[in-house]
């Protein structure tokens, strides 16, 4: 897509890859994704790490040298309203709480005396603080530092916590998000844990490592700076870095990929392809990594299958972008589409409320549309093969040209799969067509999105309406569907079918 700028300056993701040292494969069912997805999740994850910023029921009273010092309910208080005024992430302001909490116990213990201590004694109270147990369990308690990963975690495996943090689900919608501790994060939790670490800050475990690894680089400079200068080389071609990459066995990392792992990084520009699947919580994470709010965005309204995404760019986009900050240009010219599969596809789509801006195809195939009506599912398997194989024969070629598609519904295909494979086996010099291979695809609807082929077979279109979670959501994948072929589409279908949805 932008060839101009060179791997080095370009970081291409996925939304499951955003998070560097995370990959979600795993997809929610539509309705929880569509749950999460929305923007008061946000607010949930809020009130979750607020939550760990309060007065522990119990305070502890501890003694140094036979002085009582109690930790007081004022104290705390004052200090979790003292960290939060730095707006700092959660784990940051953290310090500031424990280092006030701190200086109030001394201060109580300071009172207490008869005489002022000296600065050596001072520390050395502060020192037995930080090491008392009971201390050190109450300040976490009442400020508990936290992982994003952990805090989604108990979120989403307890119940108590996903009514307390979102009141607004009800408990059919609890039910739905709740699942077992430790499960794989999905798709939909990326958003979340994006919104968390943002709130949360990092890892204080992490932190202290990346300190470390930091001192170490720092070690490291100074001494290739003291090895330049033995060598009269203070300045020049060679720094102290570069020599510090040398010693380390490295070049000097480039830097899209020093922006794909960290999770901080911001961009001067970001493109997003298929962006009418996007939610509210995915807009909060990639507007969180441009500041400018520079993007190009693509997307098509009419193949909107996420029950969360957008059906209409000027509530997404005005919104994110202010009204007057953002333009929206269309695409009326169909490049890829015969005429007559252009019109079937459209006429379709509008019946179904779909609204479609590329209404125009260019080019007319006679007989580019084609309908097989079958009496039954054994036949429909064996007709499905029968013209998948000659589509291959005729567009297919061995030196890795040509493309077909069958599409199919979620729960045929695993069958229809198998009566294809079994029929290019029996087809004399069809090795280069095998079933595996990427010239001949057999996939749901939502596979071939932004793809397309020479041909495609859609088969039991009224059936693959019917595993979608919505009516629009239905159409949108049936369009989609409908529309990727260049040259030819058979629709192949039981008479059963026929009943369920007119093409």
């Amino acid at each position: 897509m932008l060839p101009s700028l060179g791997e080095t300056g370009v970081v291409s993701r996925t939304i499951g890859e955003l998070i560097p040292g995370i990959v979600a494969e795993r997809y929610d069912e539509p309705h929880v994704a569509q749950l999460k997805g929305e923007r008061r999740m946000a607010r949930a994850i809020a009130n979750a790490v607020a939550a760990r910023e309060r007065v522990p029921s119990k305070l502890p009273t501890i003694y140094l040298n036979g002085i009582a010092i109690t930790m007081r309910a004022t104290d705390v208080t004052e200090a979790i309203a003292s960290a939060r005024r730095t707006r700092q992430p959660h784990n940051k302001a953290r310090e500031t709480f424990v280092t006030e909490m701190l200086e109030r116990l001394r201060t109580q213990y300071v009172e207490q005396l008869d005489y002022t201590p000296e600065q050596a004694e001072l520390s050395d109270i502060m020192s037995q603080l930080r090491l008392s147990d009971p201390i050190r369990v109450a300040l976490n308690m009442a400020w508990l530092p936290m992982n994003a990963k952990w805090m989604l975690d108990q979120m989403f495996s307890k119940p108590q916590q996903l009514t307390r943090f979102a009141p607004w689900l009800t408990d059919e919608q609890v039910n739905m998000l709740t699942r077992p501790r430790g499960a794989e994060f999905t798709r939909s939790d990326i958003p979340l844990l994006d919104e968390a670490m943002e709130l949360l800050g990092p890892d204080p475990r992490e932190a202290a490592r990346a300190a470390a690894r930091n001192a170490q680089r720092e070690e490291e400079e100074r001494f290739a700076q003291e090895t330049l200068a033995q060598n009269g080389i203070g300045s020049g071609i060679v720094s102290s870095k570069m020599l510090v990459d040398q010693m380390n066995g490295q070049d000097a990392e480039l830097v899209a990929q020093r922006a794909a792992a960290d999770r901080e990084w911001t961009y001067g520009h970001i493109v997003v392809d298929e962006a009418q699947e996007l939610t509210a919580m995915d807009w909060r994470m990639l507007i969180r990594r441009c500041p400018s709010r520079s993007f190009t965005i693509v997307g098509d309204v009419a193949q909107t299958s996420a029950l969360g995404g957008t059906r209409n760019w000027n509530k997404t986009m005005t919104p994110l972008f202010g009204e007057r900050n953002w333009s929206l240009n269309e695409l009326t010219i169909n490049y890829r589409n015969p005429q007559e599969v252009s019109n079937l596809a459209s006429d379709f789509a509008e019946r179904e409320g779909l609204y479609i801006s590329t209404v125009k195809a260019i080019r007319s195939i006679p007989d580019s549309v084609q309908h097989l009506l079958v009496d039954d599912d054994e036949t429909l398997f064996d007709q499905l093969s029968f013209h998948a194989a000659e589509l291959a024969k005729e567009f297919i070629e061995s030196d890795g040209t040509g493309r077909v598609a069958v599409i199919v519904p979620h729960e045929l295909k695993d069958a229809a799969r198998a009566a294809i494979a079994k029929r290019f086996k029996s087809i004399a010099g069809t090795r280069e067509m095998h079933i595996e291979d990427a010239q001949m695809l057999v996939c749901d609807a939502q596979s071939v999105k932004g793809l397309e082929y020479d041909a495609v077979v859609v088969a039991q279109p009224g059936l693959i309406a019917q595993e979608a979670p919505s009516r629009l959501a239905a159409a949108a994948d049936l369009y989609v569907a409908l529309t990727r072929p260049t040259q030819r589409l058979l629709i192949v279908r039981t008479r059963d079918d026929e009943r369920l949805l007119t093409l």
